[in-house]
């Protein structure tokens, strides 16, 4: 299955929800759209290696997808929620990545263009 930007194997199909990718995939070709160019790419790119990623069980990818489901709409939504609830959410995918050595090493990036994009 490939949407715009990300792709998804069918080994992981029945394992994570197809619609919080569709949603992320949207909002990347949004954030494109409107010239956040490397907001885009990092969020693609973090969401594919969620996706990817062997060392996270299904409940967490599934866990750390809505959240940046969550997320990634707010950047394209307004009024935004507040941003104790959006730094909430930041802290809550970092906890959860923290044992995928992949995800930790993109993750610093991506966290501060959200921070900035979510006014965070």
């Amino acid at each position: 299955m490939v949407f715009n930007n990300i792709r998804v194997e069918n080994s992981v199909v029945g394992v994570i929800n197809t619609g919080d990718v569709k949603s992320i995939d949207s909002v990347v070709t949004t954030v494109k759209d409107k010239g956040e160019e490397k907001l885009a790419n990092v969020l693609r790119d973090f969401t594919q290696a969620v996706v990817d990623a062997q060392d996270l069980p299904p409940d967490t990818k599934n866990e750390v997808l809505s959240q940046l489901s969550f997320l990634a709409q707010q950047i394209v939504t307004e009024p935004k929620q507040a941003p104790s609830v959006m730094r909430s959410i930041l802290s809550g995918i970092e906890r959860a990545i923290n044992a995928s050595a992949s995800l930790v090493t993109i993750w610093p990036l991506l966290y501060s263009l959200l921070k900035t994009a979510l006014n965070a």
